[in-house]
C-alpha cells in the first residue's frame, strides 16, 4: 500500500466485512469509498472538532456511493482515550448501513 487513501480502503474493507456486515448492509446497489478529507464543517473547531463524516449515496454524483471522509488531521490509529483514525472509520461505517443521525439504530450498534 502507497497511500493513505489505500491503507484507509484495506482497513474499511476488513471493518465492514467483520463488524459492520453481522449488524446490516449497504443497500442493494451501494457502495462506499474512503477518503482522507476535511469535513464539511467543523474540521478545524477548537471544540467539538469534526473528524469524520459520511455522506449518504443521495448526495454524491452517481447516487450510488455512500462517501466516508477521515480528517487528515488524524496521525494515531487509535490513542489512549480510545480515539483515532480506526475508531473514526469504524463509526463513519456504520452510518453506511444505518438512518442518519446517531439515534436508534445507530446507537444500538455503536454501543
Amino acid at each position: 500500500m502507497t497511500t493513505r487513501e489505500d491503507w484507509l480502503a484495506a482497513a474499511a474493507t476488513l471493518i465492514y466485512d467483520q463488524l459492520i456486515t453481522p449488524f446490516g448492509v449497504l443497500k442493494e446497489g451501494e457502495r462506499f469509498q474512503v477518503s482522507c478529507g476535511f469535513p464539511s464543517r467543523g474540521a478545524l473547531a477548537n471544540s467539538n472538532r469534526r473528524v469524520g463524516e459520511c455522506w449518504a449515496a443521495e448526495s454524491c454524483a452517481d447516487k450510488s456511493t455512500r462517501h466516508i471522509f477521515i480528517s487528515p488531521l488524524m496521525e494515531e490509529l487509535v490513542d489512549g482515550r480510545g480515539d483515532g483514525v480506526l475508531p473514526t472509520l469504524t463509526h463513519e461505517l456504520v452510518h453506511t448501513i444505518t438512518p442518519p443521525g446517531h439515534r436508534g439504530p445507530f446507537r444500538r450498534i455503536s454501543l
